[in-house]
């Protein structure tokens, strides 16, 4: 999925401070793995400003905890659950060590 896709979807401001415009797409509950193109779904993608991307905010476990519950409202429960549950157990395990 691509930022304009993301944008027009979501709107155009950063999902983290609400205030500057989106132009980037952070993969927010877990990093990106080439090898797993599933991560790319717009389930682990974040729009956020250069400023957020790049201060630490999109990383920390409170914009994550933040990230899940927005996405269960957009797509609900169980939708969620379901792609995390497809998330590939290597991909959990490293995100848990």
């Amino acid at each position: 999925m691509t930022v304009k896709e993301l944008i027009a979807e979501r709107g155009n401001l950063c999902e983290i401070c609400h205030k500057r415009q989106a132009t980037e797409a952070h993969h927010c509950l877990y990093r990106r793995d080439i090898h797993v193109p599933m991560l790319n779904q717009k389930e682990n993608l974040q729009l956020v400003c250069r400023v957020c991307h790049g201060d630490g905010s999109a990383d920390s476990w409170k914009n994550r905890v933040s990230f899940w519950n927005e996405q269960v409202k957009r797509y609900g429960y169980e939708h969620m659950c379901d792609w995390h549950d497809r998330v590939p157990y290597k991909i959990k395990q490293r995100f848990t060590d």
